[in-house]
């Protein structure tokens, strides 16, 4: 993504929802969206930005959005709790930038 693109995330099955995670917004934004409904947020600087389904971030349900061409990939993680899954996950994101 790019500064100043709105990202939309839409559920596609029932039960689901989008919310930022603390401390992992590069912006240090937040959002937490209803479940079954969409939710829009506006990344405003460049880094990288987490993303969970509350009720399913225990298994792994996270997502990461990277703004600009620059990550600083091995500090995302640190001083952060996340499920064993959902940090297996976000090491798996991170290892494709």
């Amino acid at each position: 993504a790019n500064v100043g693109d709105t990202i939309t995330f839409l559920p596609t099955e029932k039960g689901h929802m989008a919310a930022s995670m603390k401390g992992m917004m590069a912006d240090g934004g937040k959002f937490k969206g209803k479940t079954n409904k969409p939710v829009s947020y506006v990344v405003t600087e460049a880094g990288l930005y987490g993303v969970k389904c509350t009720p399913h971030m225990a298994n792994g349900m996270v997502a990461l959005i990277a703004v600009g061409d620059e990550f600083d990939t091995t500090s995302f993680l640190k001083g952060q709790k996340v499920s064993k899954k959902a940090k297996v996950r976000f090491e798996d994101l991170l290892s494709q930038l």
